[in-house]
């Protein structure tokens, strides 16, 4: 199946931003403070993580260390609750889109058409944000050579042999230079250049996604970063209501590449997730 290459059809302009230029004649990836971030976020039926999640990005927006020169806009992608995601998402100033098809990668796709931003951060939401990690991201985007990367997670399940499960794959990933979508970040050029998540897969598509990321940054003279010095806080309720033998298997890599593109096997994510 083909990948879908998004649009994103904004027209917003870009003032002070230098990403039209590549790196090898000049800078492709700087953030400059006044240009625009925009958060997005996936969400499927999230009501009971949703809430703690914006509060936690609306305290990091206000630790940033220039608060007042950063325009940030929060979007949520709601892809298809029945609950009361949209409300509480609203209710904590988020702007709302619905993507009621597809899936993860779709809408994340969804949520950079809508954005208006040069700095594009994808967060999971059932993800954790500790209040510095903005700060840290723009940071790291002042460098004229970074078109993007991820932020290190840290899962704290219920289980000792999951955690250390889950431990030996962070390692694994870490040598692979593999990045998880709990949050990950990138410039509106790069990600129009990659052409967004790969709309194809219904489970991987954030691996797959870093993987194109640096392939581009590397044939521009740019590079991707991994944030480790920071970390961010993915949900376990899967790995603690799981049985052991479902998390090995699920969260096998080979398993992910082989069944990538067909729903089925992804029951706990899409049709009944894991809540």
């Amino acid at each position: 199946m083909k990948m879908v290459r998004p649009t994103l059809n904004r027209t917003t302009t870009r003032r002070n931003s230098e990403q039209n230029v590549v790196c090898s004649t000049g800078k492709v990836g700087r953030i400059m403070l006044q240009d625009f971030v925009s958060l997005i976020i996936p969400a499927l039926n999230e009501e009971s993580y949703i809430g703690p999640t914006l509060d936690a990005i609306n305290e990091a927006i206000a630790h940033t260390d220039v608060p007042d020169e950063l325009r940030v806009e929060v979007i949520v992608v709601d892809n298809g609750s029945t609950d009361s995601t949209a409300e509480i998402a609203r209710s904590r100033g988020a702007n709302v889109v619905n993507e009621p098809q597809g899936n993860v990668a779709t809408a994340r796709n969804a949520g950079a058409r809508s954005a208006s931003g040069n700095l594009l951060i994808f967060v999971d939401a059932d993800t954790h944000w500790p209040s510095t990690v903005l700060s840290h991201i723009v940071e790291n985007m002042r460098d004229e050579s970074c078109v993007g990367g991820a932020v290190d997670t840290e899962y704290l399940p219920q289980s000792t042999i999951i955690h250390i499960y889950l431990q030996f794959w962070r390692v694994f990933g870490k040598l692979f230079h593999m990045a998880q979508g709990a949050t990950q970040f990138c410039t509106a050029e790069a990600f129009e250049s990659v052409a967004g998540y790969n709309e194809s897969v219904f489970m991987g598509e954030d691996v797959d996604f870093y993987f194109r990321l640096r392939r581009y940054a590397k044939s521009k003279g740019c590079f991707v970063t991994m944030i480790e010095d920071e970390k961010v806080v993915p949900s376990c309720r899967k790995f603690d209501k799981w049985p052991i033998w479902k998390t090995l298997l699920l969260t096998n890599p080979v398993v992910c590449l082989v069944f990538s593109r067909s729903r089925r096997p992804w029951g706990d994510w899409y049709t009944k997730p894991t809540r």
